[in-house]
């Protein structure tokens, strides 16, 4: 069941065509390597009330998701000298709903074990 789930979320992450994935460009922090990937993409907005205050703080955030197979099966070079996963710096390239391409640099990473998916938490644009 688990291969099962992993292989669904790797089909959901890769069709760009047909289904939720988002194309994007990987690339390392100096640009001397990139990657064409598919994942998936999420922005969250939140507003909440400063009770000190009494006025409203706003918080966004942005992911993108990228399937662990595009990596290995592009030979892209993802993990440190330990084996580690390690792209917090490097760069995703991507165009949202609205047609606006932007360039965003990870500054966070969340390596999901039971999809395979890898979460990458992105900064302001740059």
């Amino acid at each position: 069941m688990l291969q099962a789930a992993r292989a669904d979320a790797a089909r959901f992450a890769a069709d760009a065509t047909n289904g939720f994935a988002v194309s994007a460009t990987l690339s390392n922090p100096d640009n001397s390597v990139s990657l064409a990937v598919t994942g998936l993409g999420t922005g969250t907005w939140m507003v909440f009330e400063d009770l000190r205050n009494n006025k409203p703080v706003n918080s966004s955030s942005n992911s993108y998701d990228i399937p662990e197979g595009q990596l290995i099966a592009a030979n892209y070079p993802y993990k440190n000298t330990r084996g580690l996963i390690s792209l917090v710096g490097h760069k995703v390239s991507v165009t949202d709903n609205a047609g606006l391409a932007g360039t965003y640099e990870v500054t966070e990473q969340h390596p999901n074990a039971t999809t395979g998916l890898i979460i990458l938490i992105l900064g302001k644009q740059l």
